[in-house]
């Protein structure tokens, strides 16, 4: 199977150099592998008559773009644990009661995504009386508890991660009892269909729920002015999300599923000691910024990490420049949109090398939304190149105050059988408390060089 793998992705090798008849060859071929990969899972991609509604009043709104393409995509879904020290009655109470108020307000969690026409729409019942069976529920899981190892999580909580697509099951909320100690820890675990909302309208429900804020309405019909206005100022994805770019993914998705590739997965809390270091000394060295963030810092250090693996790579591989994005919410940047807004309101800003290389070019980026440099993105480095994805949400999270019970731990949940090969994630998280956390996926390869790095941002790993 290795070699079948090598082989697979030796195609673009190839034809590089061979025409276009060629490149028209691998095309046939991702088609094919696209609809094995992509298809695998099917959710509902037309409306249906549903019995549960067939003597309510519903509410029917056109998604946008960027939720349709999610859709499409079958993006995973938003998903946290977090675990608890306490009452595990009191909180089921607690959280009962949020949840109830929570779907009052937004009855929308409550609907089904679907696709019609190419298009993708969400209906809900206009009202929500009670919360549905399905979701919030309290079980039972074996084997899932405060020390469970990262990988197993995702896998123990099955049908409790909303699932890829489009589904009636957009909105989850489960409390489990800790394995070990079902008396006196628990957990609870919020999902999200990604295609109905981004990280920033994720954590609003999930605050609601576990206490951090009071309900509130938050608005699910889109705002399609705000959301042009965001492609308008940030080109991503009109320059980079293209047929050669998902075309590579694809190829690299395959070279994944054949070869068995698994990439490495570590948390660990931000060393406070190396953040204010950078801090001062990022405006020192580049005299058109003032301050950086902590973000910049991170987001500069993590896609140097990754165009450092990608230059030892280089003698086999050849010299490919690393595709470095971060995501970005524009709620409050762009003409008519606020924290209310439900939805994918966010995009991507996207870096080559030179563009990264120190804080204050990515805090520079920010004013513009589009990378400092000028170099050229050619049409076979896009097939080739490998990646890096950095997303922060540490400011979208609030500590939870569920009576009796003391917060131990707070983790994103990612499948990592989504991550191509040659591509790593890192998520800028609140892991307890005030405490800013990262947590990296990628090529082993890189998490060995991030540990072994002595003057980086990784302090306490968690486990």
């Amino acid at each position: 199977m290795g070699r079948v793998g090598v082989e697979a992705w030796s195609i673009l090798e190839a034809v590089e150099g061979k025409g276009w008849g060629a490149y028209i060859t691998v095309a046939a071929i991702a088609a094919g592998t696209a609809a094995a990969i992509l298809f695998t899972r099917r959710g509902r991609y037309d409306d249906e008559d549903d019995e549960r509604w067939a003597d309510v009043t519903t509410t029917t709104a056109e998604l946008l773009p960027m939720d349709t393409l999610l859709l499409k995509q079958k993006e995973s879904s938003v998903t946290t644990v977090t675990f608890f020290e306490g009452d595990i009655d009191a909180a089921e109470a607690e959280i009962g009661k949020n949840c109830a108020a929570l779907l009052r307000l937004n009855p929308w969690l409550c609907g089904r995504s679907f696709l019609r026409g190419g298009k993708g729409y969400l209906k809900w019942p206009t009202i929500c009386e009670e919360t549905p069976p399905d979701v919030f529920v309290r079980r039972d899981i074996e084997g899932l508890h405060r020390n469970t190892e990262y990988a197993e999580i995702s896998r123990l909580l099955g049908d409790r991660m909303c699932p890829r697509g489009p589904t009636d099951r957009n909105w989850l909320v489960t409390l489990v009892p800790d394995s070990e100690s079902p008396t006196k820890r628990f957990c609870v675990v919020t999902s999200m269909n990604h295609g109905v909302g981004d990280g920033h309208t994720y954590y609003k429900c999930h605050n609601m729920v576990v206490g951090a804020t009071d309900p509130e309405p938050l608005v699910c019909e889109r705002n399609r002015e705000a959301a042009e206005e965001v492609d308008r100022m940030c080109p991503t994805r009109k320059e980079i999300f293209t047929a050669p770019f998902f075309l590579g993914i694809v190829l690299r998705l395959l070279y994944g599923r054949v070869t068995g590739y698994e990439p490495a997965i570590r948390s660990f809390e931000v060393d406070d000691e190396w953040l204010a270091r950078e801090k001062e000394r990022a405006p020192k060295s580049d005299p058109q910024v003032k301050f950086v963030s902590s973000n910049d810092c991170v987001t500069s250090w993590f896609l140097r990490q990754c165009s450092q693996l990608a230059a030892k790579d280089a003698p086999t591989s050849g010299d490919m420049p690393v595709l470095g994005m971060m995501a970005v919410n524009f709620r409050g940047r762009v003409e008519g949109s606020n924290h209310a807004l439900a939805g994918n309101y966010e995009s991507m800003v996207y870096y080559l090398p030179g563009d990264f290389e120190s804080p204050g070019l990515i805090r520079r980026s920010l004013t513009t939304m589009r990378r400092c440099g000028t170099s050229p993105f050619h049409l076979f480095t896009r097939l080739r190149a490998p990646g890096g994805l950095i997303s922060n949400w540490m400011t979208f999270c609030l500590p939870p105050k569920l009576p009796g019970s003391r917060e131990l731990l707070h983790l994103p949940i990612f499948h990592t059988d989504e991550l191509p090969p040659g591509w790593s994630l890192c998520l800028v998280f609140r892991s307890r408390g005030k405490q800013a956390s990262i947590f990296v996926a990628g090529p082993p390869e890189l998490l060995h060089q991030i540990e072994a790095e002595a003057s980086g941002p990784t302090g306490f790993p968690i486990v």
